[in-house]
């Protein structure tokens, strides 16, 4: 459980605990407000938890070839160009799918970033580049999940600080 939960671009959920199989399978949601109490064995993390970063560069993607409705960035170079949103959806590449590598560049980059929410910035990382590469990476019945706690945020304005971090849930 956490405060937020991020299972796809468009679905930010709060108070809901994220029920995995042994093999981090999806299993179910749970929306703690219709239930009693929480499952044996809950784990509460402060921040928002999402599925795994997906980097472009990684997965042999080339970015040469990404449609026009999204802005790419690529946080992993020294600088980036200044940007506003332009009605286009926003992919963020550290050139890694590690969350401590991503963090760090992440921080780099604060100021920059800074004008996107923490779910615009997540669903940049972690779904929009799944959706280009047709890999199945929104928290739902039958995907893996590789969970990741997004800590260190301004949670009431959703927004990214200078020192967010994304680590490993297990």
């Amino acid at each position: 459980m956490c405060h937020l939960l991020m299972t796809a671009p468009d679905s930010l959920l709060r108070r809901t605990v994220l029920e995995l199989t042994n093999d981090f399978v999806f299993n179910r949601l749970i929306a703690i407000d219709s239930i009693n109490a929480e499952p044996a064995c809950t784990f509460f993390f402060d921040g928002i938890i999402s599925n795994n970063i997906i980097s472009l560069k990684e997965k042999g993607y080339n970015t040469n070839n990404i449609p026009e409705k999204y802005i790419y960035l690529n946080i992993a170079s020294d600088s980036l160009p200044n940007i506003s949103s332009q009605n286009k959806l926003l992919i963020i590449d550290a050139e890694t799918e590690d969350p401590v590598t991503f963090s760090q560049h992440l921080q780099k980059h604060f100021s920059t970033l800074s004008v996107f929410s923490i779910p615009q910035i997540i669903a940049a990382a972690c779904y929009y580049p799944a959706e280009l590469c047709n890999l199945a990476n929104r928290i739902e019945n039958g995907n893996t999940v590789k969970p990741l706690l997004w800590s260190d945020t301004h949670l009431p304005s959703q927004q990214i600080t200078a020192h967010t971090k994304v680590n490993f849930v297990f």
